[in-house]
């Protein structure tokens, strides 16, 4: 901390945090001055992943989505347990697993019997296509800095569920456009409490959905390019 200190408050150092919440209070918390601290925000190409969402309900069948590496912070193995419960209390839900990693063979051995289908690493167009196919994404971090699959979940009109770790949250889900819920990191309970009202409360699901959209609507390249322009010195240019 004492060393932060030092290097944060040195009057040529800036600090370029990538949301406009915690990662911004971090640099403050350790001695920056507030106008050396810009945000220059963590950000995916918001159009390849714009998709015209569905309202209608999900009687169809439901679908969650999980985009990361198959690693032991990443906590997929409790999202499986948790989907598991899920499984108990409703009909016609699936999970679609995309990633690889060193647990991939024991969260395969986890999912035996349920509806949990693992795809690998998907890149381009498939990867979209499974996005624009979700009706949630589900990122249930032991501890996440951002976790950018929030943007391109968000872009695609795809509401979220975090862990209270992930740094996104603060930025993405929360505040008076919410686009998810956030569950406790250490509350399987919690995690498959949101699923749950996730699948069933079809109402606020597509709250959060059109929110997704209007929210990146602004956290976009024109919000990126404002901020550099702030930080190359560009004063016609209004600081965020």
């Amino acid at each position: 901390a004492a060393f932060l200190r030092f290097i944060f408050t040195r009057p040529y150092m800036y600090g370029l945090p990538g949301g406009t919440q915690s990662h911004r209070k971090l640099f403050i918390h350790y001695g920056m001055d507030e106008e050396r601290v810009i945000t220059l925000p963590m950000m995916v190409n918001n159009e390849r992943y714009s998709h015209q969402v569905s309202r209608a309900s999900c009687e169809g069948g439901f679908r969650f989505l999980y985009v990361g590496r198959l690693i032991p912070c990443k906590q997929v193995d409790r999202i499986i347990e948790a989907f598991r419960e899920v499984c108990g209390r409703c009909r016609g839900v699936e999970l679609v697993i995309v990633g690889d990693g060193v647990e991939r063979k024991r969260l395969e051995a986890l999912a035996i019997g349920l509806p949990i289908y693992f795809k690998g690493c998907l890149y381009g167009d498939d990867l979209v296509w499974e996005f624009h196919s979700a009706h949630c994404l589900v990122l249930y971090s032991r501890y996440e800095q951002w976790g950018l699959v929030v943007n391109e979940a968000l872009a695609s009109g795809v509401p979220c569920i975090v862990s209270d770790e992930v740094g996104a949250r603060f930025d993405l889900i929360e505040g008076d456009l919410p686009t998810g819920f956030v569950a406790s990191a250490s509350s399987l309970e919690d995690l498959a409490s949101c699923m749950v009202k996730m699948i069933e409360d079809c109402a606020t699901r597509n709250r959060f959905s059109e929110n997704a959209i209007i929210r990146m609507n602004k956290w976009d390249y024109r919000f990126y390019r404002r901020q550099f322009s702030i930080f190359i010195g560009d004063n016609d240019v209004d600081r965020v």
